[in-house]
């Protein structure tokens, strides 16, 4: 798994986790919802009520077994709670706010969602889709069919008519707080993926680039390419950035990545990942013989040596040392 793919592997399971973390403030509000329209209404929606049960209880499980998520199609889980938090929100305005539809305004959000999975094409014909079948059960509900609070004892109008404001307040911030998480993570997301395509090409690109045979490259000169290599790595020290690549050398030594590829595959015995992998790792051997783990996590020390994972750093440590960050730590400390 190279380092973009791992990037992208990582932020979606910390998406997943929080997504649904999310899915179950929601999926509480909405029984809370329920229990008070039982209370203050005498509305009993079991199907709804149900619905949501059923959501939060599923949405527990898979917190439990977040594992069983990573070789599933995140997309499908996101598509499916979209058309069913769609269906739930059409039924929840058009039976208690038929005047007032004020939870309408969450629809606005599902392009947003829709956009984290699927491309634009899909998006346009969800999001068209659902808005074309609101507008068909919008238009041919029958308002009288639901009981409404105006039809309560006058002695309850007045708390009714506060608890109707409240609903429109928490709707409001609560929509303000859903639109910020949704454009956070859609810019979050988004981002990773555009780096993840970005190496792709450039991967496809080094292997549609044969590299030049050795009689054409004289193996002097690599070896003095990978001597600069080496030089540079350690002046600079490069690596310890954790968004370092094989361009940021293309660049100080004014060469192509062909030939730098070509300098750590044949004279180095190594590749540009496995390179600077190294180098951080030394670095953070470094820090475990300074005694630095003793004052800070082990987190602030990977990185700092340019690892943004903790499962990035543990594999290339492992790699490279042959033992696990902790089973060293432990024979260093006795």
């Amino acid at each position: 798994m190279n380092y973009s793919k791992e990037i992208l592997y990582n932020k979606r399971q910390v998406f997943i986790r929080q997504y649904l973390w999310i899915k179950l403030f929601l999926d509480l509000v909405i029984i809370t919802i329920k229990i008070l329209d039982f209370y203050f209404y005498g509305i009993v929606t079991k199907y709804n009520t149900l619905l949501a049960l059923v959501s939060f209880l599923s949405s527990l499980i898979l917190l439990w077994k977040i594992d069983f998520l990573n070789n599933f199609k995140f997309k499908h889980l996101v598509n499916f709670n979209n058309c069913v938090q769609m269906a739930m929100i059409v039924y929840n305005s058009i039976s208690k706010f038929p005047d007032f539809p004020i939870t309408l305004i969450y629809l606005i959000l599902f392009p947003i969602s829709f956009s984290y999975v699927n491309n634009f094409k899909y998006t346009f014909l969800y999001s068209a889709f659902f808005f074309v079948v609101f507008l068909l059960v919008y238009s041919s509900f029958e308002w009288n069919s639901f009981p409404s609070w105006k039809s309560k004892d006058v002695n309850t109008v007045f708390f009714l008519w506060i608890y109707n404001l409240f609903s429109l307040y928490f709707h409001f911030f609560f929509f303000l707080f859903l639109l910020t998480f949704h454009i956070y993570y859609a810019i979050e997301f988004n981002s990773v993926k555009i780096q993840n395509n970005f190496e792709q090409k450039n991967e496809t690109l080094e292997k549609e680039t044969p590299l030049l045979p050795v009689s054409e490259v004289k193996e002097d000169k690599l070896m003095l390419l990978y001597r600069r290599i080496i030089d540079y790595t350690e002046k600079d020290k490069f690596y310890l950035n954790s968004n370092a690549s094989i361009y940021d050398l293309t660049q100080a030594l004014n060469t192509n990545r062909t030939y730098i590829s070509a300098a750590l595959n044949q004279k180095g015995k190594t590749n540009f990942n496995d390179f600077i992998n190294s180098y951080r790792i030394n670095f953070v051997i470094q820090e475990f013989e300074k005694d630095i783990h003793k004052k800070y996590t082990l987190k602030v020390i990977y990185t700092s040596a340019g690892f943004v994972h903790q499962s990035q750093f543990n594999r290339a440590f492992k790699k490279i040392m042959g033992k696990s960050p902790r089973e060293y730590l432990k024979e260093i400390n006795g």
